[in-house]
């Protein structure tokens, strides 16, 4: 028999936890974004509750659409407008 340990976490606390373990140094892309969304799904598979599962399926959702955006971009880099370099601020 599986031993179920029922936590409270929050959308927020996720969310908090997952900043902390990225690096900020460098944007996410598409790869980060899949590994993150795939963590959530795991987290939610690992609890009864109803609560965390939700919160957890929102966030593998969200990380997936931004691993979709970021695949997007990587894929029409050349299309995108960029400010010209020499612009003073």
């Amino acid at each position: 028999m599986r031993k179920v340990v029922h936590t409270k976490v929050t959308l927020s606390q996720c969310t908090e936890q997952s900043l902390r373990t990225s690096d900020h140094r460098s944007m996410f892309n598409s790869q980060h974004y899949r590994v993150k969304a795939a963590e959530y799904q795991n987290r939610a598979s690992k609890t009864d509750n109803p609560n965390e599962i939700r919160e957890c399926k929102n966030l593998e959702r969200t990380f997936g659409e931004l691993a979709d955006n970021a695949e997007w971009m990587e894929q029409h880099s050349e299309k995108i407008v960029h400010p010209p370099k020499d612009i003073d601020h």
